[in-house]
């Protein structure tokens, strides 16, 4: 199992775990909110209805940005980015998605396989040998 050689690419993949688990719930509820903004069609609901949108541009811009940051310690592509690389075979999906198995088994299991190289890596820093 491999291990990161710092703390700050640990901390750029948690951050990128939570934008991506948060814009995925945020956008469901801004499916429905907007089904009852189309339903009531007041003024102050439709701005809250894009106060609600510049929200969730603002949590995937914070995403993408951190997913760019996060890279895979073995192969260093980035295991919550989205590539047209081929997976690899023992990859698994949740939902169809990859990258939500990424991001719970980070925030859940202090782990996770990486979707393209399919290496297994501990969000531990790795101790120091002197030989």
């Amino acid at each position: 199992m491999h291990r990161y050689r710092s703390i700050r690419p640990i901390i750029w993949i948690r951050l990128c775990s939570i934008f991506y688990l948060l814009s995925l719930l945020y956008s469901f509820a801004l499916l429905g909110f907007t089904f009852y903004a189309v339903l009531h069609h007041t003024h102050e609901i439709m701005m809250q209805l894009l106060y609600g949108i510049g929200i969730y541009v603002a949590l995937w811009i914070l995403y993408v940005w951190t997913s760019s940051l996060s890279k895979c310690p073995l192969c260093r592509s980035g295991p919550m980015s989205t590539k047209r690389c081929a997976k690899h075979r023992n990859a698994r999906k949740i939902f169809g998605s990859y990258r939500l198995t990424v991001a719970l088994s980070v925030l859940f299991l202090n782990r996770f396989r990486c979707p393209y190289c399919g290496e297994s890596t501990r969000l531990q820093v790795k101790e120091k040998t002197w030989e």
